[in-house]
Formats: structure tokens, C-alpha cells, sequence
């Protein structure tokens, strides 16, 4: 199962409950794009409640083709990934080691780093979905996709954890649940059952479903022998 987001009914997630706000972090999620046409998308991001100019993002630039790990503080910079296509699973983790230490990896490649000095400040919410464009996120359009197994540790994981949460590919990865467990602040499967999408973490952020629901039991193609992207 997994979340699945259609564009046109401006359905995206919420929280308002962050299990950390500053560095050190991890931010890892599965991913599908099933379109690349249309705005930017996000796929998970911390901003602030009263203003989007500091903030922490993950989101793919479809003019590009490209993800960004993007982290702006009075001005953005970005590490970035690029040839992104639709009609494939993606496992994103992003790390924030300090302000001028910032990396992100896609399927356990190789880290695209940000070395640009940046302090996010005032972090106050947690979105999943939206459209991204200009330096602010809008409710409509939304992804054309799914996610799964978003996960938040307020540590930056290893090689090795990284490696594990991947397995081989969806379907193959262990659950974030497995990995250090006594930092993991926010855990959601993202299993599109309900209007709220429960946070298995320390912070227990669920997610509220803004937006319509036209597809909320979404089936996706897995492993042999697998019921679940991970294990």
C-alpha cells in the first residue's frame, strides 16, 4: 500500500508537530512520479508556519529533471540529483550533517553534496505533496504519484543504514522502524488507509489529509513474495 496523490484534487499532508527543527537530521522516503509535466512537486518538507522563506525541502524540478535537497535561510541553495524520470520507485535520503554540510543520495547512489552556509529557523511544519515553485509550496496542483515510508531521525544515518533501508530495491529494504529506533522522531508508512496518516514515531506527528481522497487503497507492484516496499 502507499499514498497515492492525484494532482487534480489538491490533496496533500500535514503536521504541525515537528520531532526536531535544526541539524543533525535524516530524511528518507520512497517515492513514484507518474508524471513530470506540470510544476515542481514536493516530496517532503519542514517550513515555517508563519513565512516559507526558511525551510528544508525535498522536491523534484520537472523543468530539469532533477531532485533537490534544497535548504533556504534568507536565500536557497540545493544539492541536486539529476535525470529523474516517472514510472519508477525512487528511495531519496537526505542528510544534514551542519549548516555547511548538507547531502542527498537517491536508490544508495552517490551523495550530491550543499557545502552553502544555511540555518533553517523557526521550522513548524511538516507537508508531503504539494506543488513547489518560487521559494513556496501551493495546494493545487499536487503530486501526481505515491510515497511510502517517509521517515525523520534527528541524527544522520550511516553508509551502511542507508544501505539497508534500500535493500536492493522496493520491495527488498528494511523498515525505518529497524534503524535506530531511539532516534527516529517521525515514522509515517504512509498506507493510504485513513484521513490520518499515523507517525509511528518517537513524536507520534500524524499526518492530516488535506484535499480529497479518490484513491485511498492504492496498490503498488512490489518484489516477488513481497507484501510491503520494505521488510
Amino acid at each position: 500500500m502507499a499514498r497515492h496523490f492525484v494532482g487534480s484534487t489538491s490533496e496533500y499532508l500535514r503536521t504541525y508537530k515537528l520531532g526536531l527543527t535544526t541539524y543533525p537530521f535524516t530524511i528518507a522516503a520512497w517515492f513514484y512520479m507518474t508524471t513530470l509535466s506540470g510544476t515542481n512537486r514536493l516530496v517532503i518538507g519542514l517550513f515555517r508556519t508563519d513565512s516559507t522563506a526558511d525551510q528544508f525541502v525535498i522536491r523534484v524540478n520537472f523543468a530539469t529533471s532533477q531532485l533537490q535537497f534544497r535548504a533556504d535561510a534568507g536565500g536557497a541553495s540545493n544539492a541536486t540529483i539529476s535525470s529523474m524520470a516517472a514510472g519508477q520507485w525512487y528511495h531519496v535520503v537526505a542528510r544534514g550533517f551542519s549548516a555547511t554540510d548538507r547531502r542527498v543520495r537517491v536508490n544508495n547512489g552517490t551523495d550530491a553534496t550543499d557545502t552553502v552556509s544555511k540555518s533553517p529557523a523557526g521550522l513548524g511544519q511538516i507537508l508531503l505533496g504539494p506543488s513547489w515553485d518560487a521559494g513556496t509550496f501551493a495546494t493545487s496542483p499536487t503530486m501526481v504519484g505515491r510515497e511510502q515510508e517517509a521517515a525523520i531521525w534527528n541524527a544522520t544515518l550511516d553508509d551502511q543504514e542507508i544501505a539497508a533501508l534500500y535493500g536492493s530495491g522496493a520491495g527488498t529494504g528494511l523498515s525505518p522502524a529497524r534503524i535506530r529506533p531511539g532516534n527516529l522522531v517521525h515514522y509515517w508508512p504512509l498506507e493510504g488507509r485513513h484521513s490520518l496518516e499515523p507517525d509511528y514515531g518517537l513524536t507520534r506527528a500524524h499526518l492530516q489529509v488535506v484535499g480529497t481522497q479518490p484513491f485511498p487503497h492504492q496498490s503498488v507492484k512490489l518484489a516477488p513474495g513481497k507484501t510491503s516496499l520494505v521488510v
